[in-house]
C-alpha cells in the first residue's frame, strides 16, 4: 500500500510536470506568434519609411543621364539614354574635373571595356576590348562631328587634337559597332567628343598644370558675346616627358627620347541669324616638337615635328527638337616632318665613304569633307534621320607609300536612321547605310 502510494505520487507529479510543460509551450508558442506579428508590422512600416533612403542609395549611372539628350548617339536622334540601341557612356565636366586626367586619350579610361596605354613617340594605344595597339583604328573618333584619324595609315593622332580638356562639354562612347550610321571606322565604337558652347565660356580662363613625367602646361581662354554673336578663343602650351631617358633592359641601356612640345590656337563662333537659323565656324592649329627614337635604334627619326590645322562651318535650321535640318563642311590637312640620315652599320659593302641610309619620313594628308543631316517626325509615333556625306582625302609620303605622288579617294555615303514607338514601353528602331 505504501508502495503504491509512493508509485502513485510519483506518476501524479510527472502528470503535473507534464501539464507545466505543456502550458509552457503554449505560452511560448503565442509569444512567438506575437513576435512574428510585431516583425511583420514593423517591416512594413519600416519599408514604407526607408523606401525614399533605399531608392537614393541604389543609384545606377542611368539616374543621372536618363534626361540627357545624346545627339549624336547610336541613332543619330535625340534619346534618352536609356532608350538608345546600343551601350552608351557619357563623360561630363563633373567627370572630367574629377578625374584630373589633362590628356583626352586618358579619359576613356573612365568608359567599361577601354584599355588606354602611352606608347611612344608621344602615340597612344586606345582599344576597345582589348583591341588596342599604336593606331587606334578600330573605332570612329569625332570632335563636333568631325572625323579625325589620318587618312595615311588609319591612325587617331591624339597629340595633334588642337582641343583642350577644359573646352570639352562631354564624351559621348557609344559602346558597339555602329557603322551604318558612322562608316567603316565605326565597326566597334564611336567616341564623339562635343565641346563647350561659346555661351558656356564667357570672361577670362587660365589654368596653369605642373606634375610628375614632365608634365607641365599652361592653358588661356577668352570668350564672349555681342549680340547675337557668340566667341571663344582657346591658346594652350603643353609639355610632357613621359619616359626615363636611360633605363636598363637586361645588360643593355635603353636610352628614349620622349620629351614632346605641343601648342595650339583653337577658335569658334556661334551666330543666331534668326529664332530658327544659327552658323557656326570654328578653327584649330597644332605645333608640335616631338622627340623620337632611341640609341639602340640609329635608324629612326629623332625628332618629328608635327603640325595640323582645320576648318568647319556648321549652318542648322531648327523649327522643333524633331524638325531640323544641318549642313556642315570641314577641311583638315596634318603633316609630319622626320628629316634623319644615318650610315649604315655595318656598311653593306666596304668603301672609303659609308653608306647613308635615308631614315626620315614625311607625310602630308588633307581631308574635305561635306554632309547633309535631316531630322523629321513622320508621325506622332514616328520619327527619322536620312543624311549624305562625300568625303575627298589625299596623301603624300615617299616613305610609306614609295612614291612622291599625291595619292586621292573618294568616299560617298548616305545613311537614314527609323524609329517607331509601338506601344508605352516598346521602341522599334532599324537603319541602314551606303557607301561606294
Amino acid at each position: 500500500m505504501g508502495r503504491f502510494a509512493v508509485i502513485r505520487r510519483i506518476h501524479n507529479k510527472q502528470g503535473g510536470e507534464r501539464a507545466a510543460c505543456n502550458a509552457y509551450r503554449h505560452e511560448v508558442r503565442g509569444k512567438q506568434h506575437a513576435i512574428c506579428r510585431a516583425l511583420g508590422v514593423a517591416l512594413l512600416l519600416g519599408g514604407a519609411l526607408t523606401s525614399p533612403v533605399q531608392a537614393r542609395v541604389d543609384l545606377s549611372e542611368s539616374d543621372f543621364l536618363d534626361d540627357l539628350p545624346l545627339v549624336l548617339s547610336a541613332s543619330r536622334l535625340s534619346q534618352p539614354l536609356n532608350e538608345a540601341p546600343v551601350a552608351v557612356s557619357v563623360i561630363d565636366q563633373d567627370m572630367i574635373r574629377a578625374s584630373g586626367f589633362r590628356d583626352i586619350p586618358d579619359l576613356l579610361r573612365l568608359v567599361p571595356g577601354f584599355s588606354v596605354a602611352y606608347s611612344r613617340d608621344n602615340t597612344w594605344a586606345v582599344g576597345y576590348h582589348g583591341m588596342a595597339d599604336a593606331f587606334s583604328r578600330r573605332f570612329q573618333v569625332l570632335v563636333d562631328g568631325r572625323s579625325i584619324y589620318n587618312a595615311g595609315y588609319g591612325a587617331v593622332n591624339w597629340g595633334e587634337l588642337p582641343l583642350s580638356v577644359d573646352d570639352i562639354e562631354r564624351i559621348e562612347v557609344v559602346r558597339g559597332p555602329n557603322a551604318a550610321s558612322y562608316g567603316a571606322n565605326a565597326f566597334m565604337a564611336v567616341v564623339n567628343i562635343v565641346s563647350k558652347d561659346p555661351s558656356q565660356t564667357p570672361g577670362a580662363f587660365a589654368s596653369v598644370q605642373y606634375g610628375e613625367q614632365g608634365m607641365a602646361g599652361v592653358t588661356l581662354r577668352h570668350g564672349g558675346s555681342q549680340g547675337d554673336l557668340r566667341y571663344r578663343m582657346t591658346l594652350s602650351a603643353q609639355a610632357r616627358d613621359r619616359f626615363e631617358t636611360h633605363f636598363r633592359e637586361g645588360s643593355l641601356v635603353e636610352a628614349l627620347n620622349e620629351e614632346t612640345r605641343t601648342n595650339f590656337l583653337n577658335g569658334r563662333a556661334d551666330y543666331r541669324i534668326s529664332a530658327t537659323d544659327e552658323f557656326s565656324a570654328q578653327f584649330g592649329v597644332t605645333v608640335g616638337d616631338w622627340r623620337a627614337g632611341s640609341l639602340r635604334h640609329p635608324e629612326e627619326p629623332p625628332r618629328q615635328d608635327v603640325s595640323a590645322q582645320y576648318v568647319q562651318f556648321k549652318y542648322r535650321r531648327a523649327h522643333s527638337a524633331d524638325d531640323e535640318w544641318m549642313v556642315q563642311a570641314y577641311f583638315s590637312r596634318n603633316a609630319l616632318d622626320a628629316p634623319h640620315v644615318t650610315p649604315l652599320v655595318p656598311p653593306l659593302v666596304p668603301a672609303p665613304t659609308p653608306y647613308l641610309l635615308d631614315a626620315g619620313g614625311d607625310a602630308v594628308q588633307t581631308r574635305a569633307n561635306i554632309e547633309l543631316q535631316v531630322n523629321r517626325r513622320l508621325a506622332p509615333d514616328w520619327r527619322m534621320v536620312w543624311g549624305a556625306e562625300l568625303r575627298r582625302e589625299t596623301v603624300r609620303s615617299q616613305r610609306y607609300f614609295d612614291t612622291r605622288d599625291t595619292l586621292d579617294g573618294v568616299l560617298a555615303r548616305a545613311y537614314a536612321n527609323l524609329e517607331w514607338r509601338a506601344r508605352p514601353g516598346l521602341l522599334l528602331q532599324g537603319k541602314s547605310s551606303k557607301a561606294a
